[in-house]
């Protein structure tokens, strides 16, 4: 699985992790969309699973893999367009509510199936309030 994008590092919760931006296909579509942002406290399981939906359906730009949740999907045979399929089915579920981290980012496990296997990512989103991004942090098929 080739990524040819630009690398960025990124500092989550006291660890260094290399970011892989995605291919920008919904370019010119992201800027006619608008991202929610949500003021809530504590953010809502729905609430965050609306602003990933809306990040994978609009802008490309605002979605990223680390290189750990890379490094994972190799080692699991666990493609992106999985990852996508499991953020977006509405057959998915939180397997790990949603909370807020030292850094005042929020992280939820979302567990669904896709091409016939049980898959568990783990998203963390950053500034709801205001410039929404979601990051996959790590990928694991479940025992």
């Amino acid at each position: 699985m080739p990524y040819t994008s630009e690398v960025f590092e990124f500092c989550f919760e006291e660890a260094r992790y290399d970011l892989i931006s995605m291919p920008r296909t919904n370019f010119h579509k992201a800027k006619e969309m608008h991202i929610s942002t949500f003021k809530e406290f504590p953010l809502s399981n729905k609430a965050a699973r609306q602003i990933i939906k809306e990040i994978l359906n609009s802008d490309d730009s605002r979605f990223f893999m680390t290189r750990h949740a890379i490094d994972r999907m190799n080692e699991r045979g666990i493609t992106e367009s999985q990852i996508r399929n499991v953020l977006l089915s509405s057959s998915s579920y939180v397997s790990e509510n949603t909370s807020q981290t030292a850094r005042g980012d929020w992280k939820l496990n979302i567990t669904g199936w896709s091409a016939g296997t049980v898959i568990d990512v783990t998203v963390a989103l950053q500034r709801v309030e205001s410039d929404p991004h979601a990051f996959v942090m790590t990928v694991k098929i479940p025992n």
